[in-house]
């Protein structure tokens, strides 16, 4: 506490011999705030969950985001005045909260291998939403109840391997699809403000692929699984290890970046 100008000690009349201050940035991982001090570490499990203020880039390894019993925190990932973007490996297996992500004000750009989930909705956010690459799954406790994500603006990248709603998708502007991604259900869908299935009901489950990119991903030492050995094999390429067959780089790059990294 402050007193004066002088900062003391909880007890209120020791003065405090060390005092850091830190920025926040705005972005919240259940009750965590991101802060120059935990930037590299935001929940102290040795850095599963990263954030570059620079880039405003969340980069997740399948971290575990505490849940919070406080009664105003109502989603698992928050972020306000910002556009965020969230790379990496994260999978909720469960909505804790009504929202899995909630931006009031702010673009959401996904690029990895991530699962969204939440008693109200998915994600809403008042901008656009992103999906530059890799895999992304949303869903709702209740998908005949209102709407899986809420955006302005859907952009889905050419670079996007895979994306399915469980739930229905709500637009104010459209859906801007690229080639050669299409939607797999429903089929001859409206793409306008909301998608609807053939019989004019709001779809509850919407696929969207891209035939371009390889079935294979991930199976990198093609044996037709993708298992744990497969990350072994990566990280001895990574690590310039011998490997007993030829390395296929399009197979190791999951979160299809151009890049063959830890991430994969």
């Amino acid at each position: 506490m402050t007193k004066s100008g002088i900062v003391y000690e909880s007890d209120g009349e020791t003065k405090a011999k060390k005092v850091v201050f830190s920025r926040y940035y705005r972005l919240w991982l259940g009750d965590t705030v991101v802060t120059d001090a935990n930037k590299n570490d935001i929940l102290g499990d040795g850095g599963k969950a990263k954030c570059d203020p620079k880039t405003q880039t969340l980069t997740l390894n399948n971290p575990v985001i505490p849940h919070t019993d406080d009664e105003d925190i109502d989603e698992v990932i928050f972020s306000d005045g910002i556009d965020l973007t969230i790379r990496g490996s994260y999978h909720m297996t469960k909505a804790e909260y009504g929202y899995g992500f909630r931006c009031p004000d702010g673009n959401l750009t996904l690029n990895g291998d991530l699962t969204i989930w939440g008693h109200t909705a998915a994600a809403y956010l008042q901008d656009e939403f992103f999906v530059r690459g890799g895999r992304v799954k949303i869903g709702k406790d209740n998908p005949d109840n209102g709407y899986a994500l809420s955006a302005k603006n859907f952009v889905f990248s050419s670079k996007m391997r895979y994306f399915r709603s469980d739930g229905a998708l709500s637009s104010e502007f459209g859906f801007n699809i690229k080639e050669p991604l299409v939607f797999k259900t429903p089929k001859d869908p409206y793409v306008v403000l909301t998608i609807y299935d053939t019989n004019g009901r709001p779809a509850r489950l919407i696929e969207i692929v891209n035939p371009a990119m390889p079935s294979f991903l991930g199976d990198v030492d093609d044996n037709g699984e993708v298992e744990i050995r497969d990350a072994t094999w990566i990280q001895r390429q990574i690590a310039e290890m011998d490997l007993p067959f030829e390395f296929d780089n399009k197979r190791a790059d999951v979160d299809v970046d151009g890049q063959i990294t830890v991430m994969d």
